[in-house]
């Protein structure tokens, strides 16, 4: 019995404490306790506590209470009388069972993005442009990674296969801005072509030198025909299969982009480890110029990014030779459904109240003003008056470090440079934790099924999909289970999504995690 109520104590997470105990509560009298070792029968008031003090000096009857020697003390005496029990408890009265309330949403705000994948020709073997759509509504949290994956049945040229300079895709992003210290509603179109670039990382540019046509004078950017130095800083050591780039200026500020692909093994750092048969991994990076009045203040959601990349490449016309006609992509040789997997992780929400640490200028207090999507508090400042030291006094570089308010992620110190180790959001100045990421964020696996046409074939498995409603966990993210990815944690579970039909047919899933600091 002992052993099963420890058994249980493990399971349920409680502490038991077992003891042997008496019903009786005997005392020993005054005479126990002096050198001549003088009691007599009359002066106990009952047979237990007289049994108490002969079993406590056995062996021997040195008080000589047991007569007959038979073991029991002082015979004649009458028994004691039983503690009285203690007081019936009120019985509780448990309330109608009923069905589990919905799950509320992650933290204080809510992620939902929506993927799309597209092809401009369903045929076993076309070379079709892939589209891939991501979207995200508002309020919902902005996202913080995503990684969008090729099955590895696809043809995927390399940067080695085409021409550099040549046109290969397009980016077009519906994105909502908040510009100079006012709220984040301003609606920003931003459109790129991209190009077939360089990834020899032996032969790099600067990021301001990237943008000019120097070395070598060929009419392309010098970020087509040199690597960016930049990226070994976010990828030291990897060698993406292909890379594409694009810029462009939006009122006046010069904006770049790399879309950076990689082998299906490659292992990409500060993010979990995928599985290869997931296909080519890629990843988007958009890099805009610091300054010390940066006209974006934010970046918010509602957004859409619909990204194609063509499956034959075109013309660029601004190089002497023509580029057109390479293949860029090319459908499997099989019919069948196949999977194209996307991870997309939110940005962290250190206070949890539904704004992500960019976006919150008191990122570790709830805010008490209104969104900051919608207004800018009651002094107009950008801070909320939860933290804000002066609430009815408007001041837009409460810190006079020529950051203002809410374009920086210490608002109240000094930060210089808005420097920020951990890439949380939150300055290194004010970030109680300035080497560790501060807050809670959600990971999701959206999975699209795309059904190509064409002959039945032997093709590798791929991971199964399962039922919706939830289900096994395909390989990749394990069902349980915790995994490491710089300092912290993360484990994964099934989220419930209803399905979607897209392009020649297919359903989309998620998988819901989340990571935080252990």
């Amino acid at each position: 019995m002992a052993r099963l109520a420890f058994l249980l104590a493990a399971v349920l997470g409680v502490c038991l404490v077992l003891t042997d105990s008496s019903p009786v509560h005997a005392e020993l009298p005054p005479c126990a306790t002096t050198d001549d070792l003088d009691c007599d029968c009359e002066d106990f008031d009952c047979q237990e506590e007289a049994q108490a003090l002969y079993d406590l000096v056995d062996p021997g009857d040195p008080h000589g209470l047991d007569a007959d020697g038979d073991g029991i003390a002082c015979e004649s005496l009458p028994a004691c009388a039983a503690p009285p029990p203690p007081p019936a408890e009120t019985p509780t009265v448990s309330p109608p069972a009923t069905p589990p309330p919905p799950a509320a949403p992650p933290l204080g705000g809510t992620y939902a993005p929506r993927v799309d994948v597209l092809l401009s020709d369903y045929s076993a073997g076309a070379n079709a442009d892939i589209t891939t759509r991501f979207s995200l509504d508002t309020p919902d949290y902005n996202f913080g990674a995503v990684v969008t994956f090729t099955p590895v049945e696809w043809f995927v040229a390399s940067a080695t296969d085409v021409p550099l300079g040549a046109v290969v895709g397009t980016l077009e992003s519906e994105s909502t801005l908040g510009l100079l210290n006012e709220p984040c509603r301003t609606p920003q179109p931003v459109s790129f072509e991209l190009l077939n670039a360089s990834t020899d990382t032996s032969d790099t540019v600067s990021w301001n030198d990237g943008f000019l046509d120097i070395i070598p004078a060929n009419g392309l950017p010098d970020a087509v025909d040199r690597y960016p130095r930049f990226l070994h800083l976010i990828y030291p050591g990897i060698t993406p299969r292909a890379r594409l780039y694009g810029q462009v200026n939006v009122d006046g500020v010069a904006i770049c982009i790399n879309f950076l692909l990689f082998e299906p093994s490659t292992i990409l750092p500060d993010l979990p480890v995928f599985d290869p048969g997931w296909g080519y991994p890629s990843v988007t990076v958009l890099n805009a110029p610091s300054a010390a009045t940066p006209p974006i203040s934010d970046f918010c959601t509602p957004l859409e990014i619909t990204k194609t990349v063509w499956g034959l490449s075109r013309d660029n016309p601004d190089t002497p030779v023509d580029e057109s006609g390479y293949e860029v992509r090319r459908n499997p040789p099989f019919g069948g459904m196949y999977d194209f997997w996307t991870y997309a992780s939110s940005l962290l929400d250190a206070d949890a109240d539904g704004y992500e640490n960019q976006l919150d200028t008191c990122p570790l207090d709830v805010n008490m003003d209104e969104s900051p999507r919608e207004g800018n508090g009651p002094d107009g400042d950008g801070v909320d008056s939860v933290c804000d030291p002066e609430p009815d006094v408007g001041n837009n570089d409460l810190d006079d470090d020529g950051y203002m308010n809410r374009g920086d992620n210490c608002p109240l110190v000094f930060n210089p440079g808005n420097a920020d180790a951990d890439s949380d959001g939150i300055g290194d100045a004010c970030d109680p934790h300035p080497f560790d990421w501060n807050g809670t964020w959600i990971d999701l696996y959206p999975l699209v099924g795309v059904n190509i046409s064409g002959p039945p074939g032997v093709r590798e498995a791929t991971p199964e999909v399962p039922p919706v409603g939830g289900g096994p966990v395909p390989t990749g993210p394990p069902a349980t289970g915790v995994g490491s990815v710089s300092g912290s944690s993360w484990r994964w579970w099934p989220l419930v999504v209803a399905g979607a039909v897209t392009g020649a047919g297919g359903m989309l899933l998620a998988y819901q995690g989340r990571r935080a600091r252990p």
